[in-house]
């Protein structure tokens, strides 16, 4: 596949990758996946070898997807990850205004496993062998690899002031991860919405270099344009650690300054 053809072929499948390259919607039961393009897997590529990859989050199952598409046939991918599906956080900010439910950002493996050939084990790593080149697991044999790839997500420190992790899911939510927090979020705007809650919405945003650095500063918008348009007087306080906006300065500026109707 030539540059040209493989730039095409992304911006083809567009809605495709917004939606996880090679996942499934899991309340789809059409096999393709909504907004997909699937691609044949070609054999005779010369390439082989056995590549294992943990985690089964949008990295990882974009790699699964491109290793087979690039590597043909004789590449075999294994693929373990804990879940037994993906919850995007993309387009989460739709949950949190009731645009959409977590169930549409849920996707299945089926793509990945039935269509690309990828091998899926759900489990979790429990420890990494390099010299052996084995990984052991929770449930089952270890697991020989040539090449290891490693995209198990992410973990939260806590904030100053907090006792334990565990606040995150039951008092101050973070929701970056989507799934049970991004719900608890839902519903304190909806207690505000509703007068069982009083308070000020309160944004916190660690000093860079953080992932997706624009994430803190949309959804800040998200959740004051919420609050206006359902007539909620509760306003949006960002505490920043950065001197700056850090991206889209000008633009994240005037939306913060009342160019849409609700200040930040």
């Amino acid at each position: 596949m030539d540059r040209r053809k493989f730039i095409g072929n992304l911006a083809v499948g567009g809605l495709g990758l917004l939606a996880v390259p090679g996942l499934l919607r899991a309340d789809d039961d059409s096999g393709l996946g909504e907004g997909s393009q699937l691609f044949p897997v070609p054999t005779n590529t010369g390439i082989s070898g056995n590549v294992l990859i943990v985690g089964g989050g949008m990295a990882g199952a974009a790699l699964a997807k491109y290793l087979r598409l690039w590597g043909g046939t004789g590449v075999n991918v294994t693929l373990i990850e804990k879940a037994g599906s993906y919850t995007s956080n993309i387009m989460s900010n739709k949950v949190l205004t009731g645009q959409l439910t977590m169930n549409n950002l849920s996707y299945a493996y089926s793509t990945l496993v039935n269509h690309y050939g990828v091998s899926l084990i759900q489990d979790t790593v429990t420890a990494i062998d390099a010299n052996g080149k084995k990984v052991s697991r929770q449930n089952g044999a270890d697991i020989a690899f040539d090449r290891l790839v490693l995209v198990p997500g992410l973990e939260f420190d806590p904030m100053p002031g907090m006792s334990s992790l565990e606040e995150y899911d039951t008092l101050v939510p973070h929701a970056w991860q989507a799934g049970p927090q991004t719900e608890l979020l839902r519903k304190q705007l909806l207690a505000l919405k509703a007068g069982t809650r009083v308070g000020d919405v309160v944004i916190t945003i660690p000093k860079a270099p953080f992932r997706c650095p624009p994430g803190p500063y949309e959804r800040a918008c998200v959740i004051a344009d919420w609050l206006k348009t359902n007539n909620v007087s509760s306003k949006v306080i960002v505490l920043d650690a950065n001197a700056e906006v850090l991206v889209e300065k000008t633009n994240f500026m005037n939306a913060f300054n009342g160019a849409y109707g609700y200040i930040v």
